[in-house]
């Protein structure tokens, strides 16, 4: 079940069937990619990467 939905025309197809319209199609892969961006931007920000370092991470 895991990602079932993250076809457009699966989760279009199942809201129709449901007597649901899509007000919109969302690109999943596009927004997975632009989430785990924003997600590593921050962890850019807050993690000291000098201490990191001396602790052993690379």
């Amino acid at each position: 079940m895991h990602g079932l939905f993250n076809s457009s025309a699966a989760l279009k197809s199942l809201l129709a069937w449901a007597g649901h319209q899509v007000a919109a199609v969302v690109n999943h892969q596009q927004l997975l990619e632009q989430e785990i961006d924003r997600l590593s931007d921050a962890l850019e920000q807050a993690i000291d990467w000098e201490k990191a370092k001396q602790a052993g991470l690379k």
